[in-house]
Order: structure tokens, then sequence, then C-alpha cells
């Protein structure tokens, strides 16, 4: 806009801020990570999209199950407590909303077992 007057001429910016809608995109992707059995591991995806995206994982082919040991967090990232021998394999990330679906990469979770130590 301008305004007019006689002695200066003035200028002004409207800032307008309208909500947009943004397709889900995955913004910090899971990576491959070696854990020992019984401790914790997270694999991190962090999305953005508008709608807020909903995140879930798959493990191999198959949609991963919530449960005492294993959250998807409000991040995104996955924790699984108490890592255990079947942990292990592929895992993806998935980011949804209404405008699409967003896929991470595969990652690989590889479990070691626990080492024991024994005094002579």
């Amino acid at each position: 806009c301008k305004v007019l007057n006689l002695i200066k001429q003035y200028c002004c910016f409207l800032i307008f801020n309208f909500p947009f809608a943004l397709e889900p995109k995955i913004t910090r992707p899971p990576i491959n990570v070696k854990i020992i059995e019984g401790l914790k591991a997270v694999l991190p995806c962090t999305t953005m999209g508008n709608p807020k995206p909903s995140v879930s994982w798959i493990k191999g082919d198959s949609a991963l199950r919530e449960n005492s040991r294993i959250a998807v967090l409000e991040s995104g990232s996955l924790r699984i407590h108490n890592v255990q021998k079947e942990d292990a394999g592929h895992y993806r990330c998935v980011a949804k909303n209404s405008l699409g679906t967003a896929y991470s990469k595969l990652v690989k979770l590889e479990v070691e077992g626990k080492e024991l130590h024994f005094s002579p």
C-alpha cells in the first residue's frame, strides 16, 4: 500500500499468513543401527507436512505393531527397549497425510549377543 501526503511518501507491506498444504516429507531419515541385545535402540524419523503427517513403521514387509517394548515417539522416531535378537531386520519409516505418503529407505537393525566375561 502507499500513503501520500504533501511532505513524504510512506510505504507499508502487508504480510498474509495463509495456511498451506504440504505433502509429507522425511527430513531426518533413519540410519543403520548395530546394538547389543538388551539395550535401547532409537531409529530416527523426523517429518514435515501440513496437515502434520502420521508416522508408522514397517519391519520387513509388515506393519510394525507397538507394544510394551516398541513405540513410535511423538517425533516419529522408533524406540525399542530391551532389544532382542528377533528385533533384528530391515525397517522403513512411513509418513502419511491427506496429500500423500513418503517412505524412507530401508535401514538395518543388527543385534549382537551379550558378551559374557568370566574372571579366573
